[in-house]
């Protein structure tokens, strides 16, 4: 550290300034010039003035002594390196105290210094605090002061013992000691303790990776279980879009029945009046008509869900494996690439490999005759070529080898398959989905009694007795019987499937 300038308002000093030069600075001035203010000045910037001492009987205190003889408030700023940098040390009075308010900047830059404080500022600039300065390295115009202080003690027992008044032997013993049982002390140490710690963790971890091992397996379970869901959902869907697509035909069955009625009502009332037994008839027909009106109606409401039934079973019988093929199609391509996985299970290369160990084997009879022979030179030629050649023949193998192993494995990560039938279990559930979309677009196969009471397309709900066409209404000599009722979804009266 190096002090540059002081300016100070400090007793007989109004506004005054010290400008010092590198190397030892020596004030002469007459008495009451200001040497001994300019010293307690520079004490004074550094520690502070002390605001509880008092005055007594023979002395001032420190902050009446200096007071400004002008009376202005007492001031001062001290332009000092340290750290490298240039620093700019404010005092000035706050409140009751005379020099109570501080200020450290950076000449520079006018930022404030971190950590230097009114309270630190000697002890961090000069490394003792105001006790061992006033003992030490500053000396006043009383003297020095000879009475017992506590820091300057341990300084000095510190010099005798290490050499440095900073490192204390006995206190490095103390400190070492005190972390000493602090690691070993029974139970209660840092070691046991921390091994403590450890083994815990230890015990935590492997139950942490117990419970991911659980997790994982869990995960799988919900992911096998999320895969069977959607399969069912799928079947479900399939089977709910061939019955709605039944309805859907019944719906179109019963308007045809319903548009050819009325064509036949159309032409009748061209026609003379017919007979009463041909009225009799025409209500009979005319009942048919009316059970055939309520089954239309019933139909208009199942047309939409079956078309959305249909195109959910045709989204789900989409696999990208088989872009735009049929099942027969799929299965063809399925079956190539299953058969040429199994073709790749077989190693690769084993002529290779006979033919290697072969030349190799060579190479050592080679190399044994020509060392029996008087160490013959042709016959280590004739070794080093074959061993050569034996390398290369291992070689070409290995190589065949990751070649077949790799074509392998790339035909089955594009199906996602660990064996070359799980490749054909794909293209047989491709067949199903698409079969199922197939049956839903078609809907299920109308079944129709031995009488023909109920056909899907061009039947009608009723007898089998033709319809009305003509250019008259046929005679009937009994009386007409109630039509029998609409068959259910499925063809039967009572609406329930038919056998198989």
């Amino acid at each position: 550290m190096k002090i540059k300038r002081m300016t100070a308002t400090f007793g007989a000093l109004e506004g005054a300034t010290l400008n010092l030069e590198e190397g030892l600075n020596l004030l002469q001035l007459p008495n009451e010039g200001g040497k001994s203010t300019w010293c307690a000045f520079l004490r004074a910037m550094f520690y502070g003035i002390p605001t509880r001492e008092r005055d007594t009987r023979t002395t001032l205190a420190e902050k009446n002594r200096y007071q400004p003889w002008s009376g202005s408030p007492m001031a001062g700023e001290m332009l000092l390196t340290w750290g490298g940098r240039d620093l700019i040390l404010r005092r000035f009075a706050k409140g009751a105290s005379p020099f109570g308010g501080f200020q450290a900047v950076y000449a520079d830059t006018g930022e404030t210094v971190p950590g230097l404080t009114g309270e630190n500022c000697g002890e961090r600039l000069l490394g003792v605090g105001r006790e061992v300065y006033q003992r030490s390295a500053f000396v006043g115009q009383s003297g020095v002061p000879i009475d017992a202080d506590p820091d300057l003690e341990k300084r000095i027992a510190a010099l005798v013992s290490s050499g440095e008044e900073d490192v204390s032997y006995s206190q490095t013993e103390k400190t070492l000691r005190s972390w000493l049982n602090r690691r070993k002390h029974n139970k209660t140490g840092l070691i046991p303790r921390l091994e403590e710690e450890a083994s815990a963790l230890t015990e935590r971890l492997a139950q942490a990776r117990q419970a991911a091992r659980r997790a994982a397996e869990a995960q799988a379970q919900i992911g096998a279980l999320t895969r069977q869901k959607a399969e069912l959902e799928a079947e479900s869907a399939a089977q709910q879009a061939r019955r709605d697509w039944a309805q859907a035909e019944q719906y179109r069955a019963a308007v045809r029945e319903l548009e050819k009625a009325r064509a036949e009502l159309d032409s009748l009332e061209g026609e003379t009046l017919p007979d009463k037994e041909a009225l009799r008839e025409a209500q009979g027909e005319l009942a048919y008509l009316n059970v055939l009106a309520a089954s239309l109606k019933e139909a208009k409401n199942q047309v939409e869900p079956a078309r959305q039934a249909v195109e959910a079973a045709e989204s789900a019988a989409v696999d990208p494996m088989f872009p735009d093929m049929d099942p027969d199609q799929a299965w063809r391509r399925a079956g190539e690439d299953a058969q040429r996985a199994r073709a790749l299970e077989k190693r690769a290369g084993p002529g290779l490999r006979a033919v290697g160990i072969l030349f190799l084997a060579a190479a050592a009879v080679s190399a044994v005759i020509g060392a029996l022979s008087g160490r013959n030179l042709a016959f280590f030629v004739s070794a080093a070529l074959e061993a050569l050649a034996g390398v290369q023949s291992l070689l070409s193998a290995g190589r065949a080898e990751k070649r077949r192993v790799k074509a392998r494995e790339e035909i089955l990560s594009r199906y996602g398959a660990a064996f070359p039938d799980d490749i054909l279990a794909r293209a047989n559930a491709y067949r199903d989905k698409w079969t199922a979309a197939e049956e839903a677009r078609r809907g299920p196969r109308r079944w129709s009694a031995p009488s023909g009471t109920w056909r899907g397309s061009g039947g009608r709900c009723g007898t089998s007795s033709s319809p009305l066409s003509g250019p008259s209404l046929p005679r009937q000599t009994t009386p007409l019987a109630r039509p029998p009722p609409c068959p259910g979804p499925w063809g039967g009266r009572s609406g329930s499937p038919p056998p198989e």
